[in-house]
């Protein structure tokens, strides 16, 4: 049984993935010529929906329906805590922040998150300092989008399709679809990846209520066997752990270029609404139908109606789950699982290929031909993709994990960005303002790597805040010396 939903699933992600190509192969008719404004960011011309959607898939990634649904099975209602913060205090950037780095890329002419730097601190090199830092900080997270569809097509297999295949066809097509068309391509096939994404997810709540429950109310009945998981804090979800987790995702909006690149391609001031709009009912619904699944399949697994899975092994709950799903279920949910991670993949590469790019352009004082600078994006994508790929094979550690890690890493990023929009006089920083940025990241990475070796001596929430103070106060003592 296990061999029969395998190959229908192997065939189906195959099919999706030639359909989506087929899309990605049409929007290139529509690519300006040469434009890398057009190439990175569509010339900033994408309407309200395609926006939202292009920014729910690239957002909501392999880390919800492999790791968030571990995690609500591991740790209970934490996880739904946790990640109804993300969604929240990202509504409020969207609509504050984000609105006016919208506008300003505008008014400034930026593309890309490391030239958004270099306009607000008027140094051409600055754009470089942000890209390794965004390069260091996102290898890890676009890793375990390869990941989650390696152990996807493992376990849904039974072990007869290996890790690496699912690595290297998880990693195949997004890189065609980046390289082929860049954003529009991505946004057209996001757009369908959104979709399903949350059809697949809301297939998979429906059936698993139906078949282990009957009903709410039985469910309800039966959730008390979870004990302290029902409740924050408990036995993992201490105080200390909650808010090291949910500090760094508070400010993801503005900190990981590849979302904060999605503020500036609305067309105009109505279609970033929308997009707002759409972008919160999206995640609203599927942060919810993730985490409930987490904590059925966990009450289930109580009563021996579904295989217990160690929660030392939670990215391994979603996958053994498939087993027991009827075929086109399991087909849908598979699909919707590898559409989430692609579509996070293709966007954090097409990001950072982009960045630099534009950083080459200004290294070379603006000598560089557009269409050359197209070439450069297009030569990183393949290139981050293959170091992205030698790092998921490693295995380095749990999904959650290390997209908290990332997102802890480029939290100076959002610091800068805060302070550059309050302080007027942050175009004189010049050369001064890689000081906060260089010096929090190699702390941050110093102390992740320390508390790994001995985590009971150093808290969990040690690293974020050490990121957020370390930014914040060697700007302000940067500040005060460039008076």
């Amino acid at each position: 049984m296990i061999f029969v939903i395998g190959t229908y699933v192997i065939a189906a992600v195959l099919l999706y993935f030639v359909l989506a190509s087929v899309v990605a192969t049409v929007a290139r008719r529509y690519l300006a010529r040469g434009s890398p404004e057009d190439f990175y960011i569509a010339s900033g011309r994408v309407g309200g929906f395609v926006s939202a959607m292009t920014y729910a898939a690239t957002t909501y990634s392999a880390f919800m329906m492999i790791g968030l649904v571990g995690y609500a099975y591991a740790t209970g209602v934490g996880a739904l805590g946790f990640e109804l913060i993300y969604l929240v205090s990202t509504l409020f950037l969207l609509s504050s922040i984000g609105l006016t780095l919208w506008r300003l890329s505008r008014e400034l002419g930026f593309t890309t998150p490391s030239e958004m730097f270099v306009k607000f601190f008027g140094w051409d090199r600055l754009g470089i300092v942000v890209t390794v830092i965004a390069a260091v900080s996102l290898i890890p997270y676009s890793s375990i989008q390869l990941i989650g569809v390696g152990l996807l097509l493992h376990a849904i297999t039974g072990g007869v399709v290996p890790y690496w295949f699912g690595l290297v066809v998880a990693l195949v097509f997004p890189l065609f679809w980046g390289v082929v068309a860049g954003f529009r391509s991505i946004a057209w096939t996001d757009a369908v990846q959104g979709m399903v994404m949350l059809g697949g997810s809301l297939a998979l709540l429906s059936w698993v209520l139906l078949w282990g429950f009957g009903s709410w109310s039985v469910f309800v009945s039966k959730v008390n066997v979870l004990g302290d998981l029902l409740h924050v804090p408990n036995r993992f979800w201490s105080v200390e752990v909650f808010v090291a987790f949910t500090l760094p995702w508070a400010f993801f909006a503005i900190s990981n270029p590849q979302v904060v690149q999605r503020l500036y391609v609305p067309r105009d001031r109505a279609s970033f609404t929308r997009m707002v709009l759409y972008f919160a009912l999206f995640g609203l619904i599927y942060t919810v139908i993730v985490t409930l699944l987490g904590l059925m399949v966990r009450v289930l697994a109580e009563f021996g109606v579904v295989e217990y899975v160690d929660p030392r092994r939670r990215d391994l709950v979603t996958p053994t789950l498939l087993r027991y799903v009827p075929v086109p279920i399991a087909v849908v949910v598979s699909v919707s699982i590898v559409a989430a991670a692609t579509s996070t993949l293709n966007s954090i590469l097409l990001t950072l290929s982009s960045m630099v790019a534009r950083d080459l352009k200004y290294m070379t004082g603006g000598r560089l031909r557009p269409e050359v600078e197209v070439r450069v994006c297009q030569l990183f994508i393949v290139l981050f993709s293959l170091i992205t790929l030698v790092f998921a094979a490693l295995r380095p550690g749990y999904i959650v994990d290390l997209a908290v890690l990332s997102s802890t890493l480029l939290l100076p990023l959002a610091v800068m960005t805060l302070l550059a929009l309050v302080d007027t006089r942050s175009r004189y920083l010049g050369k001064l303002a890689t000081i906060p940025l260089i010096a929090s990241v190699s702390t941050t990475l110093v102390l992740a790597y320390v508390r790994k070796v001995f985590a009971h001596y150093i808290p969990a929430l040690t690293l974020p805040t050490t990121a957020l103070l370390t930014s914040l106060v060697l700007y302000l003592v940067v500040r005060a010396l460039a008076r």
